[in-house]
């Protein structure tokens, strides 16, 4: 009776050892929902601006605040120096639905192709 005692007593422990060994379960990814733009600024290119008409991108970097606000604008790319200050002017106007992680508003950096189809 006593080696059959000492013996589940054993196998107790070696269970508890191996299950406390056993790797975690992996952590849950995080759900992100990322911003979506609800006011659009259109840029105003004034009419003396010395541009040549064509197609022309200014590529912004974006944060939007847990707000949805824009809280800076950078320019990381352009075709045409002379329309980066119209693009961030717009870009600064936009307004957003915040982005979330796990259905809490967080602030986000986004990259931004702010077009111009110059005529």
């Amino acid at each position: 009776m006593r080696k059959a005692i000492a013996l589940a007593a054993a196998l107790l422990v070696a269970a508890t050892a191996q299950a406390g060994d056993a790797p975690q379960a992996e952590a849950a990814q995080p759900v992100v929902v990322p911003p979506e733009i609800t006011r659009f600024e259109e840029a105003r290119i004034p009419p003396d601006l010395a541009v040549v008409p064509g197609r022309y991108v200014v590529t912004l970097e974006l944060t939007i605040d847990a707000a949805g606000r824009v809280a800076d604008v950078s320019v990381k790319a352009s075709d045409q120096s002379a329309l980066d200050p119209l693009a961030v002017a717009a870009a600064r106007a936009f307004e957003f639905r915040p982005a979330t992680v796990d259905g809490t508003p967080a602030a986000v950096a986004v990259t931004y192709r702010y077009a111009f189809d110059v005529r």
